[in-house]
C-alpha cells in the first residue's frame, strides 16, 4: 500500500523514530528530539509565506512557542507527493490544552493574549499581504449574514404547519434574541461605520424612530416592529459594498489569530503555545479576546466577575481603547449561541432534530439571566 505521507517526510532533514496519528495529521517523533506534525494542506504557497513571516516576526518580539513551519531540503515550504498530495511539516508541542475549568489559566493565558496582539501590532503590514485570506469580511459583515439567517429560519418555522419541541422553543423566544441581534448589529454600524448610522442604539428595547415615521397613516400595519427592521436596508444589503469598504475603519487594524480558543493555547508552565495560526488575518483585534472570552464564560456560565477580571487583565498587559471596549460589548451582545442553534437546524435534516439541540437551546435560555449581569457589567 501506498503511503505519501512516507514519501513526503523524505523531503526533510533528519530521522523519524515514530509516528503516530493526531488531531488528522500525523504526530512525529524526530531523531533530535523534536516533535513534529505533518498534515495535508490544501491552501496557496503566498499564504505559508505570509505565516512564516508573520511567526518569524513574532518570535523576534519574544513570541517564540509557536507551530511554525519547517522548510524541506529544497527549502520550499510545501511538499508535493508523487501522487499530488500536498504536504507541510510544522513544529509541534505535546504541551495540553487551556484548562476552562481552571480560573487562574485562564487569567495567565489572557495575559498571554495580550502579549501576542501587542507583539502583532507593532508587526507592519506589507503590500504582498493584501490577499483575500488575510483580508476577510469583519464582525459587522458577519453580524449581518448572521442576523439574515436567523430571520431565514424564523419565517420557515413560522410557515410550518405542523411544529416540533425545537420549532416551538425558537418561537418561544425568537423576539428577545432578535433584539439583541439589532442592537448589537446597529451599535457595532454606528462604531465601526460612523458615516451610515447618525445614533447609537439606546439602552433597552431598540426603537427605530426613522422607519416608524415612514410607516403609512391610513391602513392597519402588518407584522410588527421586528418585521418592518428586518426589511431596511441594512438587513438587505442595500449599502453593503458602501459599508464593507469602511468596515473597521474607526478600529485600530492588526493582525488577529482568527482561530483563538482553548484549543490553541497550549500551557507550559508559565508560558503559552499558540498554535493554528491558518486563519491569521487582519482585523480588529477584540474579536480574538471576545472568542477567548465567550469559550471560558460560557463553561463557567457567565461569572461576571471572571470576565471583568479577564478583560482587566489584558488590558494591564495591552491597553483596551473605549472604543474597542464597545465592540466587544457588541460582540458580546450578539447572541451568536442562539444562531448557532438556528443555523444547525438550518442546515440539518428537519424530519428529525436530536433532543440534545432542544436541551441546547433551554440551557441558552436557562443561562440569560447571567448572561444578561454580565453584559450589563461590561456596558459603558
Amino acid at each position: 500500500m501506498y503511503d505519501s505521507y512516507l514519501e513526503a517526510l523524505q523531503h526533510y532533514e533528519g530521522e523519524t523514530l515514530s509516528i503516530r496519528k493526531g488531531r488528522g495529521a500525523w504526530i512525529c517523533q524526530w531523531s533530535d528530539g523534536s516533535v513534529k506534525q505533518l498534515k495535508e494542506y490544501r491552501g496557496t504557497v503566498r499564504r505559508l509565506e505570509f505565516e512564516t513571516a508573520v511567526l518569524e516576526e513574532l518570535g523576534e518580539r519574544g513570541i517564540a512557542l509557536t507551530d511554525r513551519y519547517v522548510r524541506n531540503q529544497d527549502g520550499e515550504l510545501l511538499t508535493v507527493a508523487e501522487d499530488g498530495t500536498k504536504y507541510v511539516l510544522k513544529e509541534w508541542f505535546s504541551d495540553r490544552e487551556c484548562s476552562l475549568r481552571d480560573s487562574r489559566e485562564m487569567l495567565g493565558a489572557v495575559s498571554h493574549i495580550a502579549r501576542l496582539h501587542q507583539a502583532m501590532g507593532e508587526i507592519a503590514w506589507r503590500d504582498e499581504w493584501d490577499l483575500r485570506s488575510m483580508l476577510p469580511p469583519g464582525p459587522l459583515s458577519e453580524m449581518r449574514r448572521h442576523t439574515r439567517e436567523m430571520k431565514r429560519v424564523r419565517t420557515f418555522i413560522r410557515n410550518q404547519k405542523k411544529k416540533g419541541d425545537f420549532e416551538r422553543c425558537v418561537i418561544a423566544h425568537f423576539d428577545s434574541y432578535y433584539e439583541e441581534a439589532l442592537q448589537a448589529q446597529e451599535g457595532l454600524e454606528h462604531l465601526l461605520c460612523p458615516g451610515i448610522r447618525k445614533e447609537p442604539p439606546v439602552a433597552g428595547p431598540v426603537v427605530c424612530h426613522s422607519i416608524r415615521k415612514e410607516l403609512p397613516v391610513a391602513g392597519p400595519v402588518v407584522g410588527n416592529l421586528l418585521d418592518i427592521r428586518m426589511s431596511t436596508g441594512a438587513e438587505t444589503g442595500r449599502d453593503g459594498a458602501r459599508e464593507e469598504k469602511g468596515e473597521n475603519a474607526c478600529l485600530p487594524q492588526a493582525l488577529c489569530h482568527g482561530d483563538l480558543d482553548q484549543h490553541h493555547i497550549l500551557i507550559r508552565g508559565p508560558e503559552a503555545v499558540f498554535i493554528e495560526f491558518n486563519q491569521m488575518h487582519r482585523g480588529i483585534q477584540m474579536t480574538d479576546l471576545y472568542r477567548f472570552l465567550r469559550k471560558c464564560l460560557e463553561r463557567q456560565d457567565w461569572d461576571g466577575g471572571l470576565g471583568l477580571a479577564m478583560i482587566e487583565r489584558y488590558d494591564r498587559v495591552r491597553p483596551i481603547s473605549r472604543e474597542e471596549r464597545k465592540c466587544l460589548y457588541y460582540l458580546f451582545l450578539y447572541p451568536e449561541k442562539y444562531w448557532k442553534q438556528l443555523n444547525y437546524y438550518n442546515s440539518a435534516n428537519k424530519a428529525w432534530i436530536p433532543e440534545k439541540n432542544v436541551e441546547k437551546l433551554k440551557a441558552i435560555e436557562a443561562r440569560q439571566k447571567s448572561r444578561k449581569l454580565f453584559l450589563s457589567k461590561i456596558n459603558l
